[in-house]
């Protein structure tokens, strides 16, 4: 009803790992194990970034939804799978075009790989580690 009536709205979504926030400090990235390793919530932020800043707004947020619906309803995945589920979910929406899905699948691959992300668009501060000090500082929970 906000966004019918041209009420400003913004969401915000904070993804970090229950554990980390617990703790009040993020984990070091796993090895990447040729991308065999099961994905952490640092893969999520990481790949919503990419996402946000390559493609519209909206197909971060609706592949996020849709994925993470899947890993709810399957259970565990490696970083491999989430990436190939994030990709076809991109294919299905239009964003991303035929040819393209082997390219952006490598980008993603690279990206957490490496395990962070390129901050010269966005304000330094925006990584997953001040993302879990922000949750831990609001003593933010899973399901807020």
């Amino acid at each position: 009803q906000l966004l019918n009536g041209q009420f400003p709205l913004r969401l915000g979504v904070l993804v970090v790992n229950d554990e980390d926030v617990s703790k009040g400090s993020a984990a070091p990235p796993a090895p990447w194990d040729d991308g065999d390793r099961h994905f952490h919530a640092r893969d999520s932020f990481l790949l919503l970034k990419y996402i946000s800043n390559n493609f519209p707004k909206l197909a971060a947020i609706s592949s996020f939804v849709q994925v993470s619906q899947y890993v709810a309803a399957s259970g565990e995945m490696s970083v491999r799978e989430y990436i190939s589920s994030h990709v076809s979910i991109l294919v299905e929406m239009g964003v991303i075009h035929s040819g393209e899905e082997s390219h952006v699948q490598h980008e993603m691959e690279v990206l957490l790989e490496s395990g962070t992300s390129d901050t010269s668009t966005k304000p330094s501060g925006a990584n997953y580690e001040s993302a879990v000090q922000f949750a831990a500082d609001k003593l933010i929970r899973p399901g807020m």
